[in-house]
């Protein structure tokens, strides 16, 4: 009947006001996603990148997100996952074969200075301690750990019920 419990730990991370900020690098093809980008950011994105918006719509017009742009959809994508007065969230999603071009830092450079700049948000980077390429994406990008907590997520029992 029970199920089972999974743990680890999550991390918050935040980039300090007095941080350089990031560069995006001139040879990668970074651009900011319009409305007409829904399709192709929802294809290319993680079930929950939408969960705290609804839709894309209503990302692009209270949030803000970033992709590179290849001929079916994107390499890489950034985007404010949740929001609120004084903070944004970011989700960077690469395509496997995409990785490890230095994309997820070129998107997330980009999104950091229009949260710093235009939105006048610092951004903040949650991720789970055993994520290694989120992790080390956040430090290469100067995010620092405020805090970090134990998560726990009950499973439900998948075992069929006798007889089936």
């Amino acid at each position: 009947m029970g199920g089972r419990v999974e743990s680890g730990m999550i991390q918050t991370r935040l980039r300090p006001e007095a941080e350089a900020l990031p560069m995006v690098p001139d040879r990668v093809a970074v651009r900011a996603l319009t409305l007409e980008d829904g399709p192709a950011f929802e294809a290319d994105v993680p079930p929950w990148a939408l969960r705290s918006w609804g839709d894309f719509g209503s990302l692009i017009t209270h949030g803000a997100a970033f992709g590179v742009p290849t001929a079916d959809g994107f390499a890489s994508l950034a985007w404010t996952y949740e929001s609120d007065q004084e903070h944004d969230k970011i989700g960077v999603a690469t395509r496997s074969r995409y990785q490890r071009l230095g994309l997820g830092r070129a998107v997330a450079s980009a999104l950091i200075l229009q949260s710093l700049r235009d939105r006048r948000k610092s951004p903040l980077w949650v991720t789970t301690r055993e994520n290694r390429a989120s992790t080390a994406l956040a430090d290469s990008l100067g995010f620092s750990i405020v805090v970090e907590e134990k998560w726990l997520r009950w499973t439900p029992n998948h075992q069929a019920p006798p007889g089936l």
